[in-house]
């Protein structure tokens, strides 16, 4: 996103449509593979899959070397792609083997450890890619260093994943992907509970796509910020992410509290209501740089208020993850987790979508904000009663 802006500087209409649209080319292969991948993590023993595939993860890295060597924007994004095949099949991996490994009772405080660790990550990622971005290409090296040094870490961690048996030996490989993919969703979904909890992750992951993309746009667009500003909009998203999976891990106590979800939804949505009511910040002569930061109102209320939805985030959707994982079948769980990353996907395709068509009708990002906002609103107050009717059905049985 930051070569992206840096590329199209000043083309506004280009910049914040590729932006969107970048976001898709890393998740097209959760359509394509999902369901492949969730068959295989169930038929094998799962360490050995998350060491093969992070071993994989080092060689794609290096065609992305190759694409920052030579510059090629496009060869770049045909990594990206790689990249987002490998989450494809990490995905369901990660999120099957907690609860193999965990007790009921642990899966919220460990779901919030592993977001937090996932974001901390992104927010470490956001800040390097704002700043390498902005160097010269002379710096190709050091992105190169970099990426290589943290596929090698990554393996390394994978050496010490536990040994978990499989969960069915049994499962035969689907050779049609696209069945398969319709075959595991349909699967996924017969189960009322599932459905709901499905739909309102995959909200989840439609809303902080629809912010992801607007917040750069916002920066150098509304706020005429440089990449160093940027850069701290998109951390202050991702650190509150973080500060609400510290949050949920001291509310939780190591029980799943259904009401955190809709008072993080409708955090979420007020938050976002915010910044439509805050409006489109005053047109500036000047370049806004760091020394600024600290004395333009909005850029500072504007990093609070994505401060607040992320951390209103992290309270809405760790513990439907964690619901979630309660309510799978041991034999079916990276495939449940597969299905879901396939509706992720698509609604995460939705949400760039929508964003383009927002814009189009010129809107801007604050107007865009308000949007969302309202959806996110409209779409708790229709689920919310439904899910915790059946959760409060499903513990009720389990008692």
């Amino acid at each position: 996103m930051f070569l992206i802006l840096n590329v199209f500087d000043g083309d506004s209409e280009n910049s914040r449509i590729l932006v969107a649209t970048t976001g898709a080319i890393f998740i097209l292969p959760f359509f394509l593979f999902s369901s492949l991948a969730g068959e295989i993590a169930d038929k094998y023993e799962k360490s050995k899959l998350i060491k093969r595939i992070k071993s994989t993860e080092i060689l794609i890295v290096t065609i992305a070397s190759l694409g920052f060597m030579i510059t090629n924007y496009y060869f770049l994004l045909f990594a990206l792609f790689l990249m987002g095949a490998q989450s494809t099949f990490f995905g369901p991996l990660k999120y099957a083997l907690l609860p193999q490994l965990l007790m009921k009772k642990e899966l919220t405080s460990a779901n919030a450890m592993l977001q937090a660790g996932t974001y901390f990550a992104i927010m470490t990622g956001t800040i390097l890619g704002g700043v390498l971005a902005g160097l010269n290409e002379s710096a190709s090296m050091i992105i190169i260093i970099h990426i290589l040094c943290l596929a090698i870490a990554g393996r390394t961690c994978a050496h010490f994943v536990p040994v978990v048996a499989a969960n069915d030996d049994t499962i035969k490989i689907s050779k049609n992907l696209p069945n398969a993919t319709v075959s595991i969703v349909k699967e996924a979904i017969s189960d009322r509970l599932n459905l709901i909890l499905i739909f309102l992750i995959s909200g989840f992951w439609f809303t902080s796509s629809a912010f992801v993309a607007a917040v750069p746009t916002y920066g150098k667009l509304l706020l005429g910020a440089d990449a160093i500003v940027i850069t701290i909009l998109n951390v202050a998203f991702v650190m509150g992410i973080g500060l609400g999976a510290f949050l949920c891990t001291i509310l939780t106590k190591e029980k799943i509290r259904p009401y955190m979800i809709f008072l993080g939804a409708v955090g979420v949505g007020l938050t976002s209501l915010t910044i439509l009511a805050q409006g489109t910040p005053p047109t500036l002569t000047n370049l806004l740089q760091l020394d600024d930061f600290f004395s333009s109102q909005f850029a500072l209320i504007f990093f609070a208020q994505l401060v607040l939805i992320g951390s209103f985030g992290a309270l809405y959707v760790i513990p439907l993850y964690a619901c979630l994982q309660i309510n799978l079948k041991a034999t079916h769980r990276a495939r449940t987790i597969a299905a879901l990353n396939v509706c992720n996907a698509f609604f995460m395709v939705l949400s760039a979508i929508f964003t383009v068509l927002v814009y189009q009708q010129g809107a801007n990002e604050p107007q865009l904000f308000g949007i969302v906002g309202l959806v996110n609103l409209a779409v708790i107050a229709a689920i919310y009663p439904m899910f915790k009717r059946k959760w409060t059905n499903l513990q009720n049985t389990s008692s």
